[in-house]
């Protein structure tokens, strides 16, 4: 029927996943931003994609994470999505990392069975499942590789879940884990504080107009950190 490989339509939705740091160190202006980049940008913006849309083009997971993990959305359609519970506060405790990800494998698992009960569903045309992961500060939970890995090898037929891994104002000695929890190092990024709801709006036009997670990268290339004794590039 012509449909565009590789941009969600009703028939070929995408999975979105988002897993956000909300540890002590987000407190303050870094959780505001995701709070309204979250709400206003990215999840409205896909719920009027939604409109008059048989079925789904999306599919949403969110969740927090500190010590443990909090679930905001699951396998949802954007109009499913409660902004009320979209609310991030710095006060979840620590940064347990491997937690978040094997939490994410789950829930992109959970959205493809979803997408595949759909009659017409084609998964070999349907765009990659995009996973972002955004942390402020050092592991503090178990070593993220063996999480990491079970992440990226999901199985998706013609494609793969792309990771993208975001630091944000990460000193130097803490970035190696965002490329081990990147699908690839060139996913990973370390962003300074204060784009970071500029960012968000930029996964949010990612996802919008079907684009790779490749073309998020260079699209915030300027958002970069500027290497020094807080960070790396």
């Amino acid at each position: 029927m012509g449909f565009q490989k590789n941009k969600a339509n009703s028939l070929h939705p995408q999975v979105v996943t988002l897993i956000i740091d909300d540890s002590g160190s987000m407190q303050g202006s870094k959780a505001k931003q995701v709070t309204e980049a979250v709400q206003d940008n990215l999840v409205i913006t896909l719920q009027s994609q939604n409109l008059q849309t048989h079925g789904f083009r999306f599919l949403l997971n969110i969740a927090k994470f500190g010590d443990n993990v909090t679930p905001l959305a699951l396998a949802s359609k954007p109009d499913e999505v409660n902004l009320n519970d979209l609310v991030f506060e710095g006060e979840s405790g620590q940064t347990n990392m491997a937690e978040a990800l094997r939490w994410a494998k789950e829930a992109v698992e959970t959205a493809l069975q979803k997408c595949r009960a759909l009659p017409d569903y084609a998964e070999n045309e349907s765009p990659n499942p995009l996973c972002i992961f955004f942390s402020d500060g050092e592991n503090t939970g178990s070593d993220v590789t063996q999480a990491a890995n079970a992440l990226k090898a999901v199985r998706f037929d013609g494609g793969q879940v792309d990771v993208v891994a975001c630091g944000i104002g990460l000193q130097q000695k803490d970035f190696p884990t965002m490329e081990a929890i990147a699908s690839d190092v060139s996913l990973a990024t370390n962003i300074s504080p204060d784009r970071l709801g500029d960012f968000i709006a930029e996964v949010t036009v990612t996802v919008f107009k079907g684009e790779q997670a490749q073309q998020l990268m260079e699209r915030t290339e300027g958002m970069e950190q500027v290497r020094g004794q807080s960070g790396t590039r």
